[in-house]
């Protein structure tokens, strides 16, 4: 009878072994860490997306404090910890995949993506521009909806446009095209302009209406016929650059802060790039230039890289007030960077620059103008789903 007891005690001491063993593992993590940082989540998250991820294994450094008061209490986790979860990620490839291990954490993963989209995109578009063109009733409904949600639903969630943002995705254009975009959906279309800092990643990023830009401007075709084309310039208060000073080019209203602000000694590549969103179409880079503020430091009489197309315009800067600015000059590229799309539609990038030899600093901002039936095509060639770029290597956990 006593053997018997015994036998049965030790079963369920071994069951219970083997079950905090497999909690721990799961949940818990290394109580016994060397350090007071350890890990409380340690789970492969498989492909449960179309986004095409490997599979990845997350760590979370939680102080073992709140982690051991959890399991005292007899929870293995509240509802404070779990929420405090997601903050702790850095990435939108991160925080997708902890959001497929259980329906509540998916809600507060999705619930932090969509906060940090808001705060990192901005609307970069100026009542100037709109005011001319809002006569249609589905344009002005466009303007007056939520531009970051339609973003959002086009991009294929909030998950997929900020993970765009941190650089995760694929989003060059495919060699295969669809069949060619409808007006209606050129004018339902959205732009997404982002400043990318090498090294340092995306800066700034601006969302703008395409339906405003359109027929802003032309271009002239080699028999001398004039073509009509978008001109997008972005304005926003939440550039990384100073504060706009310097007297713009005539005619052109702007927010009060530069695209970009650098010195003359940075070698940084500051790209821009930029992305189409539209109906039917996730997000496609349509667009790249890179601008090297080292390049446009005093090169012997010149102040420019003789290298570097010849600038159109050499003024002396004026300020606010109309004033010189001895020491401070304007330039402007209606030039900067040229290309054409695989069908033969133009596009140009139009740089404004403001080199101030005083402090070794210069200022740009940054147009761009494309033929108007070039959106159209892009549509057609666009991406139909999100598409992850491959990830090389799992995070290696960190040594204690």
């Amino acid at each position: 009878m006593s053997r018997c007891f015994f036998c049965s005690m030790a079963y369920v001491s071994c069951s219970w072994l083997v079950l905090f063993n497999l909690f721990g593992r799961f949940l818990v993590g290394p109580a016994l860490a060397r350090s007071r940082q350890i890990t409380i989540f340690e789970r492969e998250a498989y492909r449960f997306t179309a986004w095409g991820w490997p599979t990845y294994t997350i760590y979370l450094p939680i102080d073992e404090c709140a982690v051991m008061a959890a399991v005292a209490s007899g929870e293995l986790f509240d509802l404070g910890c779990l929420a405090a979860l997601p903050q702790l990620l850095q990435t939108a490839f991160e925080l997708a995949h902890l959001g497929c291990c259980s329906r509540l954490l998916w809600g507060l993963c999705s619930a932090e993506l969509q906060r940090r989209s808001r705060e990192s995109i901005h609307v970069a578009w100026g009542d100037d521009v709109g005011d001319s063109q809002t006569g249609s009733a589905g344009l002005k409904s466009l303007l007056q909806s939520d531009l970051l949600a339609l973003a959002a639903h086009y991009a294929g969630g909030w998950s997929a446009l900020l993970a765009g943002r941190h650089g995760l995705l694929d989003t060059s254009l495919p060699k295969v095209g669809r069949q060619a975009g409808t007006s209606a959906a050129v004018h339902r279309s959205l732009l997404l302009w982002d400043i990318v800092r090498e090294g340092d990643g995306t800066l700034w990023t601006g969302i703008l209406p395409l339906a405003v830009f359109l027929r802003r401007s032309a271009f002239e075709d080699s028999d001398g016929e004039s073509v009509p084309c978008t001109y997008i310039y972005p304005q926003s208060v939440h550039f990384p650059g100073s504060n706009h000073t310097f007297e713009h080019k005539a005619g052109r209203q702007r927010h009060p802060k530069f695209q970009i602000s650098a010195s003359t000694l940075d070698h940084r590549n500051w790209w821009h790039r930029l992305s189409l969103l539209g109906p039917n179409c996730t997000e496609t880079q349509i667009a790249k230039v890179g601008f090297i503020p080292d390049r446009f430091a005093q090169h012997g009489g010149s102040p420019v890289d003789p290298s570097l197309p010849d600038p159109s315009e050499i003024v002396t800067a004026v300020d606010k007030m109309g004033q010189a600015v001895p020491g401070v000059y304007r330039l402007t590229f209606d030039s900067f960077y040229e290309e054409r799309s695989r069908w033969g539609h133009k596009s140009v990038f139009v740089l404004h620059l403001w080199i101030d030899s005083r402090q070794q600093v210069c200022h740009a901002d940054l147009d761009f103008a494309v033929e108007d039936v070039a959106w159209a095509a892009w549509l057609a060639a666009g991406r139909r789903s999100p598409k992850a770029l491959p990830q090389s290597a799992k995070r290696k956990r960190p040594r204690a």
